[in-house]
């Protein structure tokens, strides 16, 4: 194939990307206003917080490391509902969810194309009822099992007097799946070869 007709496939979908997500602004916006309202709902001056310091703050902190640091379907079954709330919220790049069913059966969905998926937590931040999870993702993918994907990433989390989550909004670079598709993956980098 050559340059120029390599390049015009590769503008077609670039635009057919774009114009998917400008007819998807209107989903966006109802995605940030129940996040908006998540945040609201779960704000550590209106809802009662663990109290910093106790032992069921540091159980709480220690269950939430626990759930990650091995992403299995036998950990997720095992521990979800022991430590998200009944109707937490929860959002990341690829989802949001509202209530543990829905948080269970994304984090599930999760475990299906990978081999082996951990979150090593590097540092815990709090402030005013808000913490901070600061992580290195190792993912190991089934249709690869010889490459490790590692990426860095945060989880804000709050937790209610019960030690139980109520909001998860994690921050990280979902590109790096994006990346392993066989079609979107090459144009991904060969955009970012160019910025």
């Amino acid at each position: 194939m050559n340059t120029l007709c390599f390049r015009m496939i590769m503008l077609l979908a670039f635009g057919c990307i774009c114009s998917g997500c400008a007819s998807n602004s209107d989903t966006a916006q109802v995605s940030m206003d129940r996040y908006a309202e998540a945040l609201h709902q779960t704000d550590p001056s209106v809802l009662q917080m663990l109290t910093q310091g106790s032992p069921r703050e540091r159980q709480a902190v220690q269950k939430f490391i626990a759930i990650f640091s091995v992403y299995s379907e036998d950990n997720i079954r095992q521990h979800v509902r022991d430590l998200y709330a009944d109707d937490a919220y929860f959002r990341d790049p690829f989802r949001e969810a509202r209530g543990v069913d829905e948080i269970e059966l994304y984090f599930l969905s999760l475990t299906e194309g990978a081999q082996e998926l951990t979150f090593e937590v590097d540092d815990v931040a709090v402030h005013n009822g808000n913490y901070y999870f600061r992580w290195i993702m190792h993912l190991t993918l089934k249709r690869n099992p010889q490459k490790e994907i590692d990426g860095i990433g945060i989880s804000h989390v709050r937790f209610n007097s019960e030690g139980k989550v109520v909001f998860q909004q994690d921050y990280w670079d979902s590109a790096m799946i994006y990346r392993e598709f066989p079609v979107i993956g090459p144009l991904i980098r060969w955009i970012e070869k160019r910025l």
